[in-house]
Formats: structure tokens, sequence, C-alpha cells
């Protein structure tokens, strides 16, 4: 699997969301820069592409920001944002909020990526206001 840095990663999902965003009229944005590290790219953009893909789903206006800092990034939405429930299942496989439009695939493929490279996936939601999902990465050997 090919190396990269967390930003060259981050470029190229946006690059790939991109279209996404520009036909709902959402904001796609990246800040930060990262530590220079490399991380197994296909991993990586597997996480980083689904969050980033979800966000923009549930996202009816304004945008999606991923931020890069130290060893980790955040994506946040300004959508809908996520009951209690829905944030205590989000990453079992298969479970669909109530206004899913997914299949209950991605965010447990996601948790499952993160647990297996030892990464750490955290969520802060609050119905009505958003949601921004936060991953930190290790050291990689």
């Amino acid at each position: 699997d090919e190396m990269v840095t967390l930003r060259e990663v981050a470029l190229r999902v946006i690059e790939s969301e991109k279209a996404k965003a520009e036909a709902r009229d959402l904001t796609l944005e990246l800040k930060g820069e990262g530590k220079d590290e490399a991380y197994p790219f296909s991993l990586l953009f597997t996480v980083m592409d689904n969050l980033v893909s979800n966000a923009l789903r549930y996202t009816e206006k304004g945008g999606v920001t991923m931020e890069i800092s130290g060893r980790g990034f955040s994506v946040k939405d300004s959508g809908r944002g996520m009951s209690d429930e829905e944030q205590a299942r989000v990453f079992e496989p298969f479970y669909r909020g109530k206004t899913s439009k997914g299949h209950g695939i991605g965010l447990s493929l996601v948790k499952r990526i993160c647990d297996d490279r030892g990464w750490e996936i955290s969520l802060e939601s609050n119905s009505g206001k958003g949601s921004r999902f936060t991953v930190t990465l290790g050291k990689e050997l």
C-alpha cells in the first residue's frame, strides 16, 4: 500500500467529493497541515472519504470542513445532527438512523479500520446543529 501524509490523502478526498458538494451548493473545505508522517493510502482514504461522503449526504445547507492537525483530522458538517440513540449505535454494522440514506455499512467499516490500526474515532453531535467525527492516528511502524 502506498504510504502518504494526511494532507495528501485529504486533498485526494476533497478532489473526489468536490463535484458532489458543488452539485448541492454546499461548501467543502480543507484546513490545517498535519505532521509529515506517512500512513497507508487505501485505509486512510477509505476512512476519510467515507466520513466526508456521509457528511455531505446529510447536510442540506452550509457545508463540510475537514481539518487536519498533528496526527489526526476531523470532519465537521452543518447537517441535522444525531439523536443520542443514533450516536450510541452509529458504528454498529447495518444500523441505519431514522433518516438514513445509506446501507449501514460505511461507518461500521470506518470503525473497524480504526480499531484494527489502533486509531481512535469519536463523535460529537447535537440534534439540529451538525456532527463532528474526529480520528486520531497513531505513529505508523
